[in-house]
């Protein structure tokens, strides 16, 4: 496990990816890795067998969003997917504005499904940082190509509770707009987790159920949503639910409008797809 602080001196990226969703679909899950010699088999599966399956075999190459209401279990599905994805001996660098590194380490170690030896080992391959939510865009651009540069290259970038962020100029919107450029740059997946409109909660969600939703639309790949398996059930409360659907709002890569079901276990902080 590392650490990594903040640098400045940040850079730009300006310019899309042109043509159409079609050829840009295409760049992003084979394009990129077709330009550096990489194999698309090495696009990071988040270790959730069913949900890799829909997503044509883990997170592609670009921006992936996780959205649901607080308590639901964002931080902590992205924390075991982490684990996952650097268990299979890839970089992932993990910027969370709710965690601290002791409290990302305890729910990783707390699982309890894999042995100490490789849970070390898994640890190791990934990149912490507790960023302050009133961080300028430059710092965080600055280390994430740092971590990339030290690591080798990263595989997988993580960023949680992307709505916390903000600060005298910036807003939560320009830091998924920065990301969405750095993972193509960088050629490697990025999954952000970030929240609804309250009137969503115990709803379906769906493209409405954002502030931004010109951007949820069109920048994410993939978009999905965490939501209580029988909302009914939970109405009212923001605690965690012990069983959770994970909605493929958007897929540009695959079909959209499945659901992946999972058991929580909040002694373990252990989400296990369900049968």
């Amino acid at each position: 496990m590392s650490a990594y602080g903040f640098t400045s001196d940040g850079k730009f990226l300006d310019q899309l990816v042109g043509g159409d969703e079609k050829d840009v679909a295409t760049y992003l899950k084979t394009g990129c890795l077709a330009r550096d010699g990489l194999d698309p088999s090495m696009i990071p599966d988040t270790g959730f067998v069913a949900l890799d399956d829909y997503l044509d075999g883990g997170l592609p190459i670009g921006l992936t969003i996780l959205a649901g209401r607080p308590g639901i279990g964002k931080t902590t599905f992205c924390n075991q997917a982490a684990f996952n994805v650097a268990s299979a001996g890839k970089e992932v660098l993990f910027l969370s504005f709710e965690d601290n590194l002791r409290e990302f380490t305890k729910k990783a170690l707390a699982r309890g499904d894999v042995a100490e030896d490789s849970q070390n080992e898994a640890l190791n391959h990934i990149h912490f940082l507790d960023v302050p939510v009133d961080v300028r865009l430059d710092e965080i651009r600055n280390v994430i190509k740092d971590a990339n540069e030290l690591s080798g290259g990263v595989d997988l970038i993580i960023v949680d509770q992307l709505m916390h962020f903000g600060n005298s100029s910036e807003t939560p919107r320009d830091l998924l707009v920065a990301l969405h450029f750095l993972a193509r740059e960088l050629s490697c997946a990025a999954l952000v987790s970030t929240g609804i409109l309250r009137e969503f909660y115990w709803n379906e969600i769906d493209f409405e159920s954002f502030p931004d939703v010109d951007d949820i639309v069109d920048l994410p790949g993939v978009l999905l949503g965490m939501q209580p398996s029988n909302p009914t059930e939970d109405m009212g409360s923001l605690g965690p639910c012990e069983n959770v659907a994970v909605r493929v709002i958007k897929n540009r890569f695959g079909p959209a409008g499945a659901e992946v079901h999972f058991t929580f276990d909040a002694e373990h902080s252990l989400f296990t797809e369900s049968a």
